[in-house]
């Protein structure tokens, strides 16, 4: 704590405020204020102050701003400062109630980091990751999902997903999904998947994975998504759905060729089998007709060769 009088001039200041500007007790009594303030800062300061000694009135100095304060070995600290005032006679004071905020800066910058960090691995992710609150409206999603969707992230965020978002002829029953989801009415761990359409009025076709967000006390107030844009795999899906109907209609065509083709060699078969029994006993009766008629053949060659010997006998008998 530091009172100073409307001049400026630091009339008292307790030992916390000493300790925390690096002085020994006493040593900063009858200095400026500017004197705690980082040189750069000090003219500022100057007319800020006058203003207020115009006007003063209880409120936190520098709102909205980053406030310093200046050691005495010119080292420089943030700060939180409170001023008030009081009159003792005719004389106005100030009073400035000074806290280092140096450890809760530091946190807030780990906090920062942590918090950019973890939108960078949200932007990297190959994934969108999207915050629904109960009211369906976008509370946050991330650069990889403006960039399916085709949008920037102002034009997303806080619009009705379902509404803007959603192909139309799943629109409300995904709507009914997610409203049964926040309300626990349905496994978490359940299928969700549907379209969504770009801004140059492509779809995508998204698998989710679903998680409840909750407030302190445990009752549901968003959902957070992690969608997987699976639009190439149902693209091959159905390819090789329809590649693997047409292989069976051509499989049960080739089988039906394959029967009529048996049958048919069957049939030809037969038939054939037939002509080669009709063959074999016309061979068979030629046969026998080709030896009766070689018997015939030989026994007519017999006769004749006996009529002939008969013949020349007859023609020695005869007389000259």
């Amino acid at each position: 704590m530091i009172i100073a009088s409307n001049k400026g001039e630091i009339v008292m200041i307790n030992p916390m405020a000493e300790k925390q500007f690096g002085y020994a007790k006493g040593e900063l009594n009858g200095k400026k204020i500017e004197s705690l303030i980082p040189q750069r800062l000090s003219e500022r300061h100057v007319r800020h102050r006058e203003k207020y000694e115009a006007n003063p009135y209880p409120r936190p100095m520098g709102k909205g701003n980053l406030l310093y304060g200046k050691r005495k070995d010119d080292t420089e600290f943030p700060v939180e400062i409170s001023l008030s005032n009081f009159t003792t006679g005719k004389q106005d004071y100030v009073i400035a109630f000074i806290i280092d905020i140096s450890e809760r800066r530091k946190s807030e910058e780990l906090i920062q980091k942590e918090k950019e960090l973890a939108q960078m691995y949200l932007d990297i992710a190959p994934v969108i990751f999207l915050v629904l609150d109960k009211e369906q409206n976008v509370l946050l999603i991330n650069q990889n999902g403006c960039q399916i969707l085709g949008y920037q992230e102002n034009e997303i965020i806080n619009k009705n997903w379902f509404d803007e978002f959603v192909s139309k002829n799943e629109m409300e029953l995904s709507r009914h999904l997610f409203i049964r989801l926040i309300e626990g009415k349905i496994n978490i761990n359940a299928p969700f998947e549907y379209e969504i359409v770009t801004a140059d009025g492509k779809n995508r076709f998204i698998a989710w994975k679903n998680s409840i967000i909750r407030d302190e006390r445990g009752s549901p107030i968003a959902v957070l998504s992690s969608g997987e844009d699976i639009t190439e795999k149902k693209l091959q899906q159905t390819l090789i759905e329809n590649a693997n109907k047409e292989l069976k209609r051509y499989s049960d065509e080739i089988l039906k060729l394959n029967a009529d083709l048996e049958q048919r060699v069957q049939v030809r078969t037969e038939e054939l089998e037939k002509i080669n029994s009709e063959l074999a006993v016309e061979v068979k009766v030629r046969k026998q007709a080709e030896l009766l008629l070689e018997k015939n053949r030989q026994e007519l060659h017999i006769a004749l060769d006996k009529e002939k010997l008969l013949s020349e006998l007859k023609a020695r008998r005869s007389p000259a």
